[in-house]
């Protein structure tokens, strides 16, 4: 009887893994998906011995035709399990995922800091851009007018901050 293959999903999250509270799970497909069975798939939030079925948005990438994402109004420093049932993605070719199942924490709130930004005599629209150290754009902000601008949720580290000044607003 011949191996039956199976579609590998990499998902951005690891079996005894932490999850950013602000962030969804990415999930991934190894080839373009056809269809998904969304009664396969499974959250649970988990205290003590006892687990808590989670509602979530399934939603796919806009620029990404093999990406999707889990999201979920994630509680710190909580216990949680991910769980794809055989069958839940199927891509193109009819071959679909094996069962898939994470269990993960989330990250406490005192891990991240937030950076407030107050700009003042902004005559025309502007791009703000918080860089990392290796100049990365980690997020960006437009703003039309004077005032204050806030990043949270930021991992612990150096930033930088970059103003460019959008002439075609």
């Amino acid at each position: 009887v011949p191996e039956k293959k199976s579609l590998k999903l990499s998902i951005s999250i690891g079996n005894g893994a932490t999850q950013d509270i602000y962030r969804p799970i990415a999930v991934q497909s190894e080839y373009p998906v056809q269809s998904l069975d969304i009664s396969k798939i499974q959250l649970f939030k988990r205290q003590d011995t006892l687990e808590f079925s989670q509602k979530f948005i399934f939603e796919a990438d806009s620029l990404h035709f093999r990406k999707y994402y889990i999201n979920h109004e994630w509680e710190e420093i909580m216990n949680y399990r991910l769980f794809l049932e055989p069958q839940a993605v199927t891509d193109i070719y009819g071959i679909t995922n094996d069962t898939i199942n994470i269990a993960f924490k989330t990250q406490s709130l005192d891990h991240y800091g937030k950076l407030i930004v107050t700009l003042n005599n902004i005559e025309q629209g502007i791009l703000l851009q918080l860089l990392n150290e290796k100049d990365n754009i980690i997020r960006i902000k437009q703003l039309k007018e004077s005032g204050s601008t806030e990043f949270s949720y930021l991992e612990p580290g150096k930033y930088k901050l970059k103003v460019i000044f959008d002439n075609n607003d």
